[in-house]
């Protein structure tokens, strides 16, 4: 028997979480392949940025956002030759500085530059080449202190270019990475902010990063997800309900009188029977005779014009006594209701239809053949003629039944 919708659409939602979980254990497992022990480190930093994303960018792992509106990137390494650390700073500087430790070579900066700390200048060399804006960079107290916290180790390297600060360390920073990190992350923030305070930093333009959206094919797979779950759903909705093979005949009694496959399509037949004979009024058996018809449970007629054999059923319930008629037309159930008394039923015509006389005028035409209906025997007045129009039930009040040919 097919599951409740509802019930689909859980397992689908379900399913659906379970593939996007899998994809971004794999993809997790994927990108900090190699980095496993830093992978807390690395999520811990993401969480200080705007927009960040933690990526692979060859043997590198990366971690990029905004912190405050400057576009920051931290990039570790196990490559030989690279900085195991390496944090690059979006800022608004005009000029060039290098600090390196003491006794390493500076790459940038022709000009010697003393700073007011004599114990930093003690253990680390700083060069540029616009020396006066590096010793008016260097003179305030607040730079000074961050320089300090920046520049922690004797494998430290601090540089200032056209536009953005960086940082490099040689070795793996350890432990509490990425406390140690982000500190650094938030000193470097004061000294961009201090050189947004230096003439001619409004000349450089700094824009937050955005972050890039999900590719095309990422894009085209959650459509089709989702594409996927809608048809699943409307087609489960659309089946819920509907008998399936292995219902008919197996999972349903079928009444005697009755075809299976007509016992598919009507609702609750437990308790009710075909009509027999004896079920019948015995003015209703000698008016049927009259009409060349038998008094029987089901009936074969055409209702819905169509040419087709469809069925009329007079069910009895063997309980409570009711009486229930049934007409089934084109494969659906085209009249179902149930009554305290029926002394029989009879197929009529189209044309005696037409040609009937009423007491309550059916406001229709019939498609097909329909069906008479009478309730009491020794009333020729109380019985009632069903028929289709399209998909209308019509129903019309004889004025006699006996004076209605069938045929």
């Amino acid at each position: 028997m097919p599951s409740h919708p509802i019930v689909v659409v859980i397992a689908v939602v379900a399913v659906l979480a379970v593939i996007g979980l899998v994809v971004s254990l794999v993809r997790g497992r994927s990108t900090f392949s190699g980095y496993e022990e830093i992978a807390e480190d690395c999520r811990q930093i993401a969480k200080t940025f705007s927009k960040s994303e933690i990526f692979r960018d060859g043997n590198d792992l990366v971690v990029s956002g905004n912190f405050g509106k400057l576009p920051t990137i931290v990039r570790f390494s196990y490559d030989e030759n690279t900085p195991a650390l390496n944090v690059h700073m979006k800022a608004p500087s005009t000029f060039n500085m290098s600090v390196v430790p003491k006794g390493s070579r500076a790459t940038e900066g022709r000009v010697l530059v003393r700073t007011p700390d004599d114990m930093f200048d003690a253990r680390f060399t700083t060069r540029s080449d616009n020396p006066t804006q590096a010793k008016m960079f260097t003179s305030g107290r607040t730079v000074m202190q961050a320089l300090q916290k920046v520049c922690c180790s004797s494998k430290t390297f601090f540089t200032v270019t056209h536009g953005a600060i960086e940082l490099s360390e040689l070795t793996m920073p350890q432990p509490y990475m990425g406390r140690h990190v982000n500190d650094h992350i938030g000193m470097m923030g004061k000294l961009a902010k201090q050189l947004a305070d230096m003439p001619g930093s409004e000349s450089v333009k700094i824009q937050a990063m955005q972050r890039e959206r999900s590719s095309w094919p990422v894009k085209v797979a959650v459509a089709v997800g989702v594409l996927v779950a809608v048809i699943t759903v409307v087609a489960a909705t659309r089946e819920y309900g509907k008998p399936t093979h292995e219902d008919i005949g197996q999972n349903i009694d079928v009444p005697t009188g009755m075809t299976a496959s007509d016992a598919q399509l009507i609702v609750h037949l437990q308790g009710w029977r075909a009509a027999k004979e004896e079920d019948f009024a015995g003015v209703m058996r000698g008016w049927l005779r009259d009409n060349d018809q038998a008094p029987t449970g089901r009936l074969v007629g055409d209702f819905t014009g169509q040419g087709a054999s469809e069925s009329a059923y007079l069910l009895i319930n063997e309980e409570t006594g009711k009486r229930r008629v049934v007409v089934v037309g084109h494969g659906a159930i085209r009249y179902d209701a149930i009554f305290e008394k029926v002394a029989g039923i009879g197929r009529v015509s189209k044309d005696s239809i037409e040609r009937a006389e009423w007491e309550l005028k059916p406001q229709g035409k019939p498609d097909g053949e329909g069906l008479m209906v009478v309730f009491s025997g020794d009333k020729p007045e109380d019985a009632l003629v069903v028929f289709l129009e399209g998909q209308k039930l019509l129903a019309g009040k004889p004025t006699d039944f006996q004076r209605l040919r069938l045929n």
